[in-house]
């Protein structure tokens, strides 16, 4: 008997074809139907021929599983490209430095500076304005000292508190902790005082404070503060 192993000009398997006492046949794969050639000589066993189409059959399978795996990486890499929240983060002045302590007579609050020698700021006012911006919209809760409310005492503490400046809890102390200046040395961060009542100049004429309950933390032009004292921490 003679055998010839054929390949597939499409699939690239191979096939066998058998001569023996006059019958023909070939056996091949279901898609071996298109044109075939001769690929090697007739001493090729069908046994070679065998170990040969495992071997593509074991590549086939090793193909199919790496696209398979190169698809799974595909998916993990589009569900991993959300588009991240956006998250509203609190900026908080560095208060490494060692806090000032102010307390009521530690400074000349009995009388206005003379004109043209009110004492430096503390700390730099638009630095303390920036901080006072925002809580704007922060609800008033009497007696509140924390962003989760402000009395406007509350507010003026925590915020020259971000600044390292220690300063007492009632609007009056906070008034007697600084020094009483003339309106026209004002600048924004000195305090804006009416009886009962303290806010922190923004300048240009307005105002950041804790209005009473029902409202929130706002800027407001100054004259709607009435008679005022400007304090400088």
């Amino acid at each position: 008997m003679v055998t010839r192993t054929l390949r597939s000009t499409f699939t690239g398997s191979f096939a066998a074809l058998a001569v023996a006492g006059g019958l023909v046949f070939a056996t091949a794969v279901p898609s071996q139907a298109a044109e075939v050639q001769v690929a090697a000589d007739a001493g090729v066993s069908v046994q070679t021929i065998a170990n040969e189409r495992q071997a593509l059959a074991a590549q086939a399978a090793q193909t199919a599983e790496a696209r398979e795996a190169l698809e799974g990486m595909a998916s993990s890499a589009d569900l991993s490209a959300e588009t991240p929240k956006t998250r509203v983060q609190l900026t908080v002045p560095d208060t490494s430095a060692p806090t000032t302590v102010r307390t009521a007579g530690s400074a000349t609050a009995a009388a206005p500076a003379p004109s043209g020698t009110a004492r430096a700021q503390v700390v730099v006012g638009s630095n303390v304005v920036e901080t006072a911006r925002q809580f704007l919209g922060v609800p008033y809760v009497w007696g509140g000292t924390t962003p989760a409310g402000f009395d406007c005492s509350g507010l003026v503490q925590y915020v020259y508190g971000l600044h390292g400046v220690s300063l007492p809890r009632t609007d009056a102390a906070q008034k007697a902790a600084g020094t009483v200046i003339d309106p026209d040395q004002a600048q924004p961060g000195d305090l804006v005082w009416h009886p009962g009542h303290i806010g922190i100049y923004a300048g240009n004429g307005m105002v950041i404070h804790a209005p009473r309950p029902g409202k929130s933390v706002e800027i407001i032009p100054l004259q709607y503060f009435g008679a005022v004292t400007f304090v400088r921490i």
